[in-house]
């Protein structure tokens, strides 16, 4: 917890492989954080983990499975591809940031309140067979109009009491799509 935390000395950080967790407030507000890089062993990123760094690359692999609450704050990149391993993303956990196209896997269980509110989301792609947890915030204050593509093997009777989360939260216009 706070190892590095408001550290400005950092620009570019390697996690070795071997690491399951990084702490809460690990790096939070390094300001010139620009690029960090997972191992393939990281399990859970801790809450506000990254929150204040403007980062503008990630690499992600497989394997991560929890997202801390405000552990990427402020997200710099347009672009962002879950691991498909991921299972958990917590409140506010890329809020504030600038994606514009988000990506979520098949292994998702639960997006909480506000996780990637006040972003720039033009298109989300949620790709799960199965029955999943999204707070009616999780995508609130995004301005664009948005495509969202719900890839879904779920009766529509089940999918109909989610289609409101994704109608009605967003500012601008939404455009919902089943395959």
């Amino acid at each position: 917890e706070k190892a590095f935390s408001h550290n400005s000395a950092l620009c570019f950080v390697i996690i070795p492989e071997g690491v399951e967790t990084i702490g809460n407030y690990a790096f939070d507000y390094c300001d010139n954080l620009v690029v960090v890089d997972f191992p393939s062993t990281l399990k859970k990123i801790g809450d506000s983990a990254f929150e204040g760094c403007y980062l503008s690359s990630v690499g992600w692999k497989e394997g991560l499975e929890e997202i801390g609450a405000n552990a990427f704050s402020r997200y710099g990149v347009q672009t962002l591809s879950l691991p498909t391993t991921v299972k958990t993303i917590g409140e506010a956990a890329f809020k504030n940031g600038s994606i514009r196209k988000l990506y979520i896997g098949k292994n998702i269980e639960s997006i909480g309140p506000e996780a990637f509110a006040n972003n720039f989301l033009d298109r989300v792609e949620l790709l799960t067979d199965r029955m999943i947890q999204i707070d009616e915030t999780a995508f609130a204050g995004n301005t664009n109009d948005t495509y969202v593509y719900l890839r879904w093997n779920v009766p529509y009777d089940v999918y109909k009491d989610y289609e409101h989360l994704f109608l009605n939260i967003y500012e601008g216009y939404t455009y919902l799509y089943i395959q």
